[in-house]
């Protein structure tokens, strides 16, 4: 099992331990660096990392926002953390679930203050402004419900694109009072809106994997370079189906592990997916953390993007095997939402 550098949380917020919380994250990329030399199992990693990362997280918080305010503000994980799938560079995705008469402007020094460490320790802000400090991801359960009900009242792309999203979330501390009935609205909410899991279908999954009906790559050219998003291309498009499938017959499990154990135990997917798809899975995860290692070591921007040109016949053949995969995962479950009439 791997073992991670210890978490000290004297030098979280001491503004003289800068140079310790540098080196603590360079340590973390370093071990990683050497397991993936070793050829390491990625779920081992995965499941190390996200006990890590959930420290982390715990630590940060309670550094960060004082013991008053921590009754009163519950951490909600989103994204890969919600799914518990976080690789080595995965953004801070996250909401704030508030106690009714919790004023925000009273919070969020502190929400800024917990982002700042928190990217500081290799946990960059979400591209997409998926966290506390945008008001549209914290609120009492009452704002939350309203909101919610605007969502489903007025279910356009961006609305639907809200609710599964909240679809992957889960609190910190693993049992918070009132979000609970919150996630089980959204949830039932979705299963019962043909409309929306159509559009998540169509809109969100559809042609979303990069290959196409001729088995070619949907690469891109820059600097003589062939390259392609593993994220984007690979692993959105078999973790979103699976979500759909999972969320649209009932099982509310975050995970996307057991989101394909389900479909496959319940005879939902074809018998022999399963393993595929895992496959996939796995191969997906361990390319997107190799790509996030080396370039996280070179000091370069982190992209997710895979230089496909470099690859020899075989590996660029075991590329293709897995997207396959994921196109035969995106073109079914697309067959299964048709738009309501």
């Amino acid at each position: 099992m791997i073992e991670f550098p210890m978490i000290d949380s004297e030098w979280i917020l001491d503004h003289n331990a800068t140079v310790k919380r540098a080196q603590w994250w360079q340590d973390v990329i370093l071990k990683t660096r050497d397991w993936l030399e070793e050829d390491g199992d990625i779920r081992d990693w995965m499941i190390a990392f996200r006990e890590l990362r959930e420290e982390l997280l715990n630590k940060a918080w309670k550094a960060t926002v004082p013991s008053n305010f921590r009754e009163d503000a519950h951490y909600i994980l989103f994204g890969s953390g919600g799914r518990g799938e976080d690789l080595l560079y995965s953004d801070l995705d996250h909401a704030v679930l508030l106690r009714e008469d919790v004023r925000l402007e009273d919070l969020q020094q502190y929400l800024y203050a917990f982002i700042r460490i928190m990217n500081e320790l290799g946990c960059p802000p979400c591209q997409g402004f998926v966290m506390s400090t945008n008001t549209r991801w914290i609120g009492s359960p009452t704002e939350w419900k309203d909101r919610i009900k605007r969502y489903f009242e007025f279910p356009d792309w961006d609305h639907a694109r809200y609710l599964f999203m909240i679809a992957d979330a889960r609190p910190l501390d693993g049992y918070v009072p009132g979000w609970l009935e919150i996630l089980q609205g959204v949830l039932n909410g979705i299963r019962q809106s043909a409309f929306i899991c159509w559009e998540m279908a169509h809109l969100g999954i559809h042609r979303s994997v990069a290959i196409s009906v001729f088995r070619r790559l949907k690469s891109k050219r820059e600097e003589q370079r062939e390259i392609f998003n593993i994220k984007e291309g690979l692993l959105n498009p078999i973790i979103h189906s699976l979500r759909l499938l999972a969320v649209a017959n009932g099982f509310y499990e975050t995970s996307t592990w057991k989101r394909n154990e389900f479909l496959n135990q319940q005879g939902i997917l074809p018998n022999n997916w399963k393993i595929m798809i895992e496959e996939a899975l796995l191969y997906g995860w361990k390319v997107r953390l190799q790509v996030q290692v080396k370039e996280l070591c070179q000091n370069q921007p982190v992209t997710d993007v895979v230089v496909v040109s470099e690859y020899t016949k075989n590996a660029r053949d075991e590329l293709m095997t897995h997207l396959e995969t994921a196109k035969l995962l995106e073109r079914w479950t697309h067959r299964q939402f048709r738009k309501p009439r």
